[in-house]
């Protein structure tokens, strides 16, 4: 909580870099005649070094929903930054001090690096998308994605940060209830390879798992080592036969990332 106290930190609406991406590109259109590449650097949750939300899972379902919402808009999203070590900072005493990165200094996978992992498993052609979810094709193959966004309170949102502290960040946010999305994919004949990826705060969140832990400091290589076995997205697996049509329900949690990917198979 300390990291947080004396600074000012902006927060914006949940479509800001989309609106902004928008107004950009409207301005390209205004002022060049001809189209120009677009490239966005330096993005993340927040601006702010040492905001403790950048470990949170919630910094996964913000970067999906918005990286989703700027397909075909940009040429890149590029995420400020891939570790937490950084030579325009001190290496601060605590492992998940807010730092911008994907892992920390010790490189233990935050939630934040897992939705780019499973944004990298997304196919090339879109078969539909809407707010909540989105269904790619890559070949034969089908991903269906689908994650659970919910934004800042009203209150964080007008500068009272009296909720967030170091071991409670997730009172700041609107209450929201888990996603129930119903899947229905036609056309699909054959033997289908079915993977499932489960990101929230249950899997896949190293700090959540460092609080179940006891949120221990000055961490030794036992539990750096415990903390990167643990916090992966949960994986099944299962074969199926498909006659016409894949049909599944998904539940996902708030702040957090589902993806079903079915790749087909040859007996």
């Amino acid at each position: 909580q300390a990291l947080m106290k004396n600074t000012k930190v902006i927060y914006y609406d949940k479509n800001h870099t989309n609106n902004t991406v928008e107004l950009l590109n409207s301005d390209i259109k205004k002022y060049l005649k001809e189209e120009k590449e677009t490239h966005i650097t330096e993005w993340g949750v927040s601006t702010q070094y040492g905001n403790l939300i950048n470990d949170t899972c919630f910094a996964s379902s913000f970067i999906v929903s918005n990286i989703l919402q700027c397909i075909g808009k940009v040429n890149s999203i590029g995420h400020w930054i891939f570790t937490d070590l950084m030579e325009e900072a001190k290496l601060p005493r605590e492992e998940f001090h807010g730092g911008f990165g994907l892992m920390t200094y010790n490189g233990i996978k935050k939630p934040s690096y897992f939705a780019y992992y499973i944004l990298n498993k997304l196919g090339n052609e879109i078969i539909e998308q809407s707010e909540g979810y989105i269904v790619t094709r890559k070949n034969e193959d089908i991903q269906i994605l689908t994650y659970n966004y919910t934004h800042f309170d009203d209150l964080f949102m007008n500068g009272d940060f009296s909720a967030l502290s170091y071991k409670k960040r997730y009172m700041i946010f609107k209450e929201k209830a888990a996603n129930e999305i119903y899947i229905n994919i036609k056309e699909l004949y054959g033997y289908y390879k079915v993977t499932k990826y489960k990101l929230d705060r249950e899997n896949g969140s190293s700090y959540d798992n460092w609080i179940r832990m006891g949120s221990p400091e000055d961490m030794g290589n036992e539990e750096i080592d415990y903390l990167k076995s643990t916090s992966n997205p949960k994986i099944t697996v299962e074969y199926l036969d498909l006659d016409g049509s894949y049909k599944d329900k998904i539940y996902t949690q708030v702040h957090g990332v589902d993806l079903i990917v079915l790749e087909k198979k040859f007996k």
